[in-house]
């Protein structure tokens, strides 16, 4: 193992040159321009119900049951330390 670890401190440790290469990168046009982000992440309520009505109460793939995050809501309100 001390030729593995020779080998790994050389990657980790100082800039060598048998193992660091770099690419120069002729203008700033390389980088990527920023992402933009979606303002809404989760689907809206008439697209989550359409979804429920076509898959039931469990995910299609896996068979967990489904809950709906205002049911959770309401569970959580009722029992606050029952669920995460």
């Amino acid at each position: 193992m001390p030729g593995v670890h020779r080998y790994a401190s050389r990657i980790m440790e100082a800039i060598d040159k048998d193992i660091h290469w770099y690419r120069p990168v002729d203008s700033i046009a390389a980088v990527p321009a920023p992402l933009v982000k979606a303002t809404r992440r989760m689907p809206g309520r008439s697209v989550e119900m359409a979804i429920y009505k076509r898959d039931g109460s469990r995910y299609r793939l896996c068979g967990y049951c489904v809950v709906l995050g205002g049911a959770r809501k309401a569970v959580r309100a009722l029992v606050p330390n029952a669920i995460r």
